[in-house]
């Protein structure tokens, strides 16, 4: 199954993404997640004609915690019947950060139409998982990858 997770007043966490959250949504084994992400304060949105989403103003007039200066996150995101032990691949040039109880292993195994080895995340914790490969951010592309997750706990 595919899950789509948008960003918003809800699900968007400005500066931190704790573990204490509620998922903003959960999903099981072998699911697809992609979710929609947003970002900038006020103060440096393009003036328009410019397209802001709607979500972006809702989060920003929300009374919601915010640890400034720090980025927009959306999630967290939980696997149902994750435990310890399990593992999570993903495309490698994606991983911001993890966990020390969390150990990482590169593999033979490419990373669907990337061509690239998936590394695997062996838990428990969390793993911090950016929306756009590095690759792409060398080409320029400004469009976030889909089914990318910003985070995941491997309970």
């Amino acid at each position: 199954m595919t899950v789509r997770l948008e960003a918003g007043a809800g699900t968007v966490h400005w500066g931190y993404l704790d573990a204490t959250l509620a998922p903003a949504t959960t999903i099981d084994s072998g699911d697809t997640v992609t979710i929609s992400t947003v970002s900038g304060p006020p103060e440096v949105l393009p003036p328009p004609p410019a397209a802001i989403p709607q979500a972006l103003y809702d989060i920003h007039n929300a009374k919601t915690r915010r640890m400034l200066p720090g980025h927009m996150c959306t999630g967290p995101v939980a696997v149902r019947g994750a435990r310890p032990g399990q593992v999570l691949q993903v495309e490698p040039t994606a991983i911001v950060a993890f966990d020390d109880s969390v150990s990482c292993a590169a593999e033979t195994e490419t990373a669907p139409g990337e061509g690239l080895p998936l590394a695997t995340m062996t838990g428990p914790g969390r793993v911090v998982i950016q929306s756009m490969a590095a690759g792409r951010m060398r080409r320029g592309a400004l469009e976030p990858e889909p089914n990318r997750v910003p985070e995941l706990s491997l309970a």
